[in-house]
Order: structure tokens, then C-alpha cells, then sequence
């Protein structure tokens, strides 16, 4: 996402609100353990300057990620947190709960009622000629409803993240009554 604005990018990431999206794959027989661990991280979190809210997102089928997302007021405060010895601590604990490393993404963005969707893509190999005009085509439609404030689409990172990630936003959650009409016709192209 780019911002807009006087003075320099360092200036206006200060007063730009900054969110970092966690991506991670939890073991099976860990799901319990991983929701108390989430509880700690979240009272942990919420201690810190700036924060202004937590959303944990469950994966969409049983093998899948979860995402996590934190919400800070601006990029320093965020960074204070992701640099601290108390989420070191708690990452600490948290080791033996998941498959594999989290895969992590600062957004920093300057809407105050931004509503940001993640959005995993298993594409294979073989199909990422058709997936990648068919997201743009995705991100056409996106950019005609009010309040999009932008898309960006994080290509997968071997032995992180599988898959294909798409995170878009937007400054509203209302808007046209046809917003589902393009993923209906075209979810089924790939």
C-alpha cells in the first residue's frame, strides 16, 4: 500500500497506522495449546503503546494457516513491539506448537477505518500463468467499488509459505450491493 502526502516517507509512516499480518501453520494436536498461547500473546500485546486491536482469522480448512493481525497506531510503536523481549518471550513459548516459521508483513497505511482481508492462494506451479492475469483482473474489479484502498500480492516463500498471498483493503465494508457479483462469475476459472 503507498501512501500520500507532504513530507517524507519516514515523516508520514509515523503518523501512519501500522499493522503486521502473521501467517502460521499450526500442528493438529497443538490447536488447543496454540488458542491459550494466542490468549498470552494478545494480553501481551495489548500492554504495548499504540495498540489498537488484535484479529485472529482461523484457517479455512483444517490443514490451513492462521492469520493473525496487530494493529498499531504507527509504524515506531509497531515496531517497538515486534522488536521487544516480551514477543520474544512469548515466541519463545510458542515454540513446538506450529509446522513451520511464520511468515510475517508490515502494512502501513494511513485510514483509521481500514478493513484489510488476507487471502491465501494454493496455485501449482504449473498454473501461476493463469492465476496471475486472473488476480489482476481481481484487483481491476476491486479498484471500481468505494473505499478500495489498495491490493498487494506477495508471491510464496519456499519452505515459509506455500502459497500465494493477497491482501487488499478497504476504507468501508459498505458500498455496492453487487460486490460478489466478479468472485461468483470467476471463482471457478482456476
Amino acid at each position: 500500500m503507498t501512501s500520500s502526502g507532504t513530507g517524507t516517507a519516514a515523516e508520514r509512516a509515523v503518523g501512519a497506522l501500522a499493522t503486521v499480518v502473521v501467517s502460521q501453520r499450526v500442528r493438529p494436536d497443538r490447536v488447543e495449546d496454540f488458542h491459550q498461547w494466542q490468549d498470552g500473546m494478545n494480553r501481551t500485546v495489548a500492554s504495548f503503546p499504540g495498540f489498537l486491536g488484535t484479529e485472529v482469522v482461523p484457517p479455512a480448512e483444517a490443514s490451513g494457516d492462521w492469520t493473525v493481525l496487530y494493529r498499531f497506531r504507527s509504524k515506531p510503536l509497531l515496531e517497538r513491539w515486534l522488536s521487544s523481549t516480551e514477543r520474544a518471550e512469548m515466541l519463545g513459548r510458542g515454540e513446538g506448537l506450529f509446522e513451520r516459521p511464520a511468515s510475517q508483513h508490515v502494512l502501513i497505511g494511513k485510514r483509521t477505518e481500514l478493513v484489510t482481508v488476507v487471502v491465501a492462494h494454493p496455485v501449482g506451479p504449473d498454473r501461476v500463468d493463469e492465476f496471475l492475469p486472473w488476480q489482476r483482473r481481481v484487483v481491476d474489479a476491486e479498484e471500481t467499488f468505494p473505499g478500495f484502498g489498495g491490493s498487494e500480492l506477495l508471491p510464496p516463500v519456499p519452505g515459509v509459505q506455500e502459497d500465494w498471498t493477497t491482501v487488499f483493503s478497504f476504507d468501508t465494508i459498505c458500498g455496492s450491493t453487487d460486490n460478489g457479483r466478479f468472485s461468483a462469475e470467476h471463482e471457478a476459472e482456476l
